[in-house]
């Protein structure tokens, strides 16, 4: 029972009766409620002062009212910026009721504001659960949480992937994106129509397109390869070039596996052949009995290298003793013109598994004044380094500077063009795009991924100028394409993609169809089919069935495994989720796809733990997380 009285507190001066509390939890209950009027005067260390004198008298059974008072205490402390200090509190309010959400959610946040990820995240993630994920702030409170804990965990992770080859459809895909083949055994017969693997042989008419022009250029790459014979291969070059010769029959044929460990291998042999050498001038005649006139110093050995770790005499690789060897300027050339296609081979290994800073400086290598590289591996390299800078530093800036020095020393080669209008078309520069891709098909006419992606850049233009004649008029376009080169993946796909885009999923779905049919061992293709299942029918079973073909012909597709992970999250299969999230991550190639695939595990094993801890059952969860699993789907398709 209380006693009614009539007496101020501090600065809260009243005339209204209170009660005077008789037991300790009254005591208890009055100070709190004292506080609370502190506490929205803003008077917080009075409020802290109260809410502690709360639990000297709350007794240590009553737990509600003590759980209570820890968390008003907490939120005095963080309005006063003691962090830590609201933290132990919230902790202890939590022992006392594990469900106490108002603590659960303050501890959250607290954590958030220090910036301690992995402890806000199991917080975050319970609290979305019992709010059922209809808490706007939590939710983004939560994805922004597994961002930064999947970014601080891939830069610890990112040493211990294996960083093995992408499947062989993905490197045949990737390097038929190039017009020019740097990798043809003799760079003199390389000619700029040769026909890629996702190329096409016919031409296409572009509007103010000149004929004249394109002949031109042509004649000016022929003209920029046409050699003399080569020498003959220098003997101490032999095996480094008969290495280098595996190398690229082994890429020809498809054993990228194999051709990557003999590029590297002929990288290392004609780092040891080069460092032992002095060139003679094979101009000059010796007199008879003399020995050729020597026209440089031998250059001091040095140990070769391979991926930046030294070799020993246990390698496999040919030893050239350190002595003075003989060879013709013209025979050092060509050494030097093969190494450095060597060291392009390799360096386009290394960028395939994921190895980008070293893949990178070796492009680098080759591009470099006096490298010895001829035009088309040097300005291959350059590409190549142009897309790393975008794909993995996110530097546009320093994209777009390779791709113009790229283009300064070889305005000639359409794969610059190409390569940079995709650039500029996925940062929405479409005029920029259409400009480079224009240019492109008018270098090489009959490059039918050229010509697919310039159409599909018009495209984009007319629904930006929402002028939907033309756009109409460009899918009709594009159908002719289609029809035209049915070989090109690039032209089925980019295709697929517009009929999605404008609904017409069925047409769509036989696009898809012809991709798989072209690439039966790509993961990607039926990845698109799957995904347009879900958004055309809504339809789980069959993008299962398209997604599970996928990983049956290509397991290291990390986009099949991705989605495949997210399925079983959406059925409550959690630990079918991690396993795929974790073949995913097995396989990713940049730091920021191995940041998002480690923020989807790690935000099915917070969800799993929560389950456990609070007796949860996964299905309910699951039954609240399904629409916003679902929108994240459909974002993909």
């Amino acid at each position: 029972a209380f006693v009614i009285s009539v007496y101020s507190a501090g600065n809260f001066p009243s005339s209204e009766p209170e009660l005077i509390p008789k037991t300790p939890l009254e005591a208890a209950v009055a100070l709190k409620n004292k506080g609370n009027k502190y506490f929205k005067a803003g008077q917080y260390a009075k409020a802290i002062q109260l809410y502690s004198e709360g639990l000297e008298h709350c007794p240590t059974d009553a737990t509600s009212e003590r759980a209570a008072l820890y968390q008003n205490r907490a939120a005095a402390k963080e309005n006063q910026r003691q962090y830590d200090s609201a933290i132990q509190d919230c902790t202890a309010a939590l022992e006392l009721s594990p469900r106490y959400l108002k603590a659960l959610n303050r501890r959250a946040h607290l954590y958030e504001k220090l910036e301690a990820w992995e402890d806000c995240l199991p917080d975050v993630v319970a609290c979305c659960i019992f709010e059922e994920f209809k808490n706007a702030s939590n939710i983004i409170c939560m994805d922004q949480t597994l961002k930064k804990v999947g970014q601080k965990q891939a830069q610890k992770e990112w040493e211990k992937i294996p960083h093995t080859l992408p499947s062989a459809a993905f490197i045949r895909n990737y390097l038929s994106a190039f017009a020019w083949n740097p990798f043809d055994k003799t760079p003199s017969e390389q000619k700029p129509n040769s026909v890629s693997v996702n190329g096409a042989s016919d031409a296409v008419n572009l509007d103010n397109q000149s004929a004249e022009t394109n002949e031109i250029s042509q004649k000016e790459f022929d003209s920029s390869q046409s050699q003399p014979q080569p020498p003959a291969i220098a003997e101490p070059f032999r095996s480094a070039h008969e290495t280098l010769d595996q190398a690229l029959d082994l890429l020809a044929r498809g054993k990228y596996e194999a051709s990557m460990a003999m590029a590297s291998k002929a990288v290392s042999m004609f780092d040891s052949s080069l460092s032992n050498v002095a060139t003679v001038d094979s101009t000059k005649p010796a007199a008879d009995g003399d020995e050729a006139t020597l026209n440089s110093t031998q250059v001091i050995p040095h140990s070769s290298t391979t991926n930046g770790h030294e070799t020993n005499e246990s390698d496999s690789v040919d030893k050239i003793l350190p002595t003075r060897v003989q060879t013709t300027k013209d025979q050092l050339s060509r050494a030097k013109a093969a190494h450095n296609k060597a060291i392009l081979l390799h360096a386009t290994y290394l960028a395939l598994t994921g190895q980008a800073v070293e893949a990178k400086q070796l492009f680098q290598t080759v591009f470099a004044d006096g490298s010895g590289a001829d035009t088309v591996v040097r300005v291959n390299a350059l590409i190549k380094s142009a897309c790393l800078s975008m794909s993995v530093d996110q530097d546009f800036a320093a994209c777009l500077y390779e791709f113009q020095t790229a283009q300064n020393a070889c305005p000639e080669c359409p794969d610059v063009y190409l390569h940079r209008g995709q650039i500029n078309l996925l940062a929405d520069q479409l005029d920029e795009a259409l400009h480079d891709l224009n240019t492109a098909v008018k270098l090489k006419p009959e490059f039918s991924i050229a010509q697919a992606q310039r159409l599909y850049t018009l495209y984009r233009k007319a629904l930006n100028d929402s002028n939907s004649k033309r756009a109409l008029n460009r899918v009709e376009e594009f159908r002719r394409l289609a029809q035209k080169y049915p070989n090109c993946l690039e032209t089925h796909s980019l295709f697929a993609q517009v009929l999605t885009e404008r609904g017409d999923f069925s047409a769509s779905d036989e696009e898809f169809a012809k991709v798989i049919e072209l690439a039966p061992n790509s993961g990607l293709a039926y990845a698109h089919r799957g995904l347009l299942q879900l958004r055309w029918k809504q339809d789980r079973g069959a993008a299962f069935k398209w997604l599970t073909l996928g990983a049956k012909a290509d397991p290291k597709c990390e986009l099949v495994q991705e989605l495949l992970g997210q399925l079983a999250v959406e059925q409550g299969d959690f630990d079918t989720a991690l396993e795929h999230f974790n073949l995913a991550i097995h396989e990713a190639k940049t730091q920021n796809d191995l940041a998002h695939l480690i923020a989807l595990r790690e935000g099915v094993q917070a969800q799993y733990n929560a389950c456990k801890k609070y007796d949860i059952s996964i299905t309910d969860v699951v039954t609240s997380l399904r629409r916003e699993q679902q929108q994240m789907m459909m974002g993909l398709c």
